[in-house]
């Protein structure tokens, strides 16, 4: 196995995550998709401006710790302006209409890739395949795809809701990966990705299907915050655990 191989097995995380799942054509080719934002998989345009906020934050972080260094009144006030304006984005993102509904469930992924749960009954829990957001006939998702139609090696689009590092200090029910509880959570993740996939596996379980897929198309923003989320979530659990010792 390569170093690189290996830091994409030890970065691999047991967590919960929001997941949309739109199986594609199996019929395109395996590189027909430009990028994972390519306006062909219809990615939802809040998507995209969120992302684009995403990235501007970082800078602005950067910027505003120097502006405070020499004038703390001004870097309070561009504070404010920037958290204002995270807050009017998350309440686009609350009334768009465009924006699947995700299946919030405790799945195993990296930066590399993600294995996740499709129940056999829809009333057990949602499934990311029920994404509720309005059918389309242009384009090139297969949206009447059911979980029975999926078959290893098909492309499938992703979109991936990452939580914060402490949503386990959030939410008052618990996650538990022996019974896979899935539930809609009532908070704002820490951002969200779009992903082109290949499914490497189809196991079925005893409620559920469980997809192994291989990330093929993600932009480098995404796969280092994924990683930077990854990183994240390991360090606040390993200060827990400290703290529990004591």
């Amino acid at each position: 196995m390569t170093t690189q191989e290996d830091n994409r097995n030890y970065f691999r995380l047991g967590n919960h995550v929001g997941i949309a799942a739109y199986p594609l054509d199996p019929n395109l080719p395996e590189d027909y998709f430009a990028d994972a934002y390519d306006p062909r998989l219809q990615v939802p345009p809040i998507l995209s401006l969120l992302n684009q906020s995403r990235e501007s934050q970082i800078d602005n972080n950067n910027l505003l710790k120097q502006i405070r260094g020499k004038n703390a009144n001004v870097g309070r006030y561009l504070e404010r302006m920037n958290d204002r304006l995270d807050l009017l984005q998350k309440a686009i993102l609350y009334i768009d209409k465009s924006f699947p509904r995700l299946s919030w469930q405790w799945a195993e992924y990296s930066e590399a890739g993600i294995d996740f749960l499709i129940p056999h009954t829809a009333s057990q829990y949602p499934s990311p395949l029920e994404h509720h957001t309005s059918l389309r006939e242009a384009g090139h998702r297969v949206i009447n795809l059911g979980k029975d139609d999926l078959r290893p090696t098909q492309s499938i689009h992703l979109i991936l809701g990452i939580p914060t590092a402490d949503l386990d200090q959030e939410q008052s029910t618990a996650i538990l990966p022996s019974d896979h509880l899935m539930y809609q959570p009532h908070f704002a993740p820490a951002g969200y990705i779009s992903v082109v996939a290949h499914i490497k596996s189809i196991v079925d379980e005893t409620a559920a299907l469980r997809v192994g897929c291989a990330f093929d198309q993600i932009t480098d923003f995404d796969r280092q915050f994924l990683a930077r989320h990854i990183l994240a979530v390991q360090s606040f659990r390993r200060r827990q655990s400290l703290n529990n010792e004591y």
